[in-house]
Formats: structure tokens, C-alpha cells, sequence
């Protein structure tokens, strides 16, 4: 399973389960029993999902967008998170989201990857696919 096909399993799955507030995510897939390297999370992923929580941004929405465009920009601010899914074929996919804020603080700690084990206990919620 790729990054890719998981992210439509969970766009599928938020049209049914839409939140109650404004939520960004970024998805990471790896395999399962590999522990998760923070370094798989681009620097400006880690800054702009901070920045979406604290303080929120100012989107603009592309002109070259092959959809029908809602708006020229938007204002985005609300709960932003880290979401990792341990990859099993044939067996449930569980995404385990852990905030912003704490995937920065284990970084800062120096904490260099997750476990599975790990990203359950620091987890804010999960979801299974």
C-alpha cells in the first residue's frame, strides 16, 4: 500500500466522518514492525502544520486547479496532526494521530523515531480503515 492509496481510504473515510472543526493532517504509511524516522516528515511539513495550529496561514488556491474553484484564498487555523499508520496487508488499517505539538516535543528531546507501541501511548486519537 502506498502513501497515496491510504490517503484515499482516508478521504473516504472524513466524507463520512467529517470533523466538528477545522483539522489538517499529514499521512505517513511504512511497513509494520519499522519504527517511524521524524526525518520522513519534511522540515516544512513540521513548520506549517505548527504554524496551521498556533497562529494559522493564508492559503490561496491555484488558478491551474483542474476543479471548479470555491474561493480565491482561504484562512485556515484549527488542530493540526501527525498521522501514522503501521501497514499490515489483509489486516486493518489504523492510523494513529499524534498533535503537533507533541511530535515537536519528542523531536526537540532528540527522540530520532516512534514505534508503534510508542505512537499508541502518545497518540491523541485513532482511526481504523
Amino acid at each position: 500500500m502506498t502513501e497515496a492509496q491510504l490517503q484515499s481510504l482516508f478521504t473516504a473515510y472524513i466524507k463520512k466522518h467529517k470533523p466538528e472543526v477545522t483539522t489538517n493532517w499529514e499521512l505517513k504509511i511504512l511497513k509494520k514492525g519499522e519504527r517511524f524516522n521524524f526525518k520522513k516528515i519534511e522540515s516544512n511539513q513540521l513548520q506549517g502544520l505548527a504554524d496551521l495550529q498556533s497562529e494559522g496561514v493564508m492559503w490561496k488556491h491555484s488558478d491551474l486547479d483542474f476543479r471548479l474553484k470555491m474561493c480565491d484564498c482561504s484562512f485556515i487555523k484549527g488542530q493540526a496532526y501527525l498521522g501514522i499508520c503501521w501497514y499490515e496487508p489483509r489486516k486493518p488499517k489504523v492510523i494513529h494521530f499524534l498533535n503537533i505539538d507533541t511530535v515537536l516535543a519528542l523531536i526537540r528531546s532528540g527522540q530520532k523515531s516512534l514505534t508503534e507501541s510508542e505512537a499508541c501511548d502518545k497518540e491523541e486519537y485513532n482511526i481504523i480503515l
